[in-house]
């Protein structure tokens, strides 16, 4: 990795923590009630990044019509 992987913090001072990254991850499923059961044509949809030195994740829950347009129903940060 470059040196400009951590916006110029310390990778000493502030290492990739993957453990917390997990946390993050999973304290947004479980707002979102990650593994419940959907109606046909709705999911769910997790991402996770580690930028400025802060763990962010976001579940969408979406649904899609019969004619196939893509509705965002709710989103749940971690």
């Amino acid at each position: 990795m470059s040196d400009s992987w951590n916006y110029t913090e310390s990778p000493v001072l502030y290492p990739l923590d993957t453990g917390r990254l997990r946390r993050v991850i999973e304290t947004a499923a479980q707002q979102a009630s990650w593994g419940r059961p959907m109606q046909a044509g709705q999911g769910l949809g997790i991402a996770a990044h580690y930028s400025f030195v802060s763990y962010v994740a976001a579940v969408v829950e979406v649904a899609v019509s019969a004619k196939g347009k893509l509705s965002i129903l709710r989103v749940e940060l971690g």
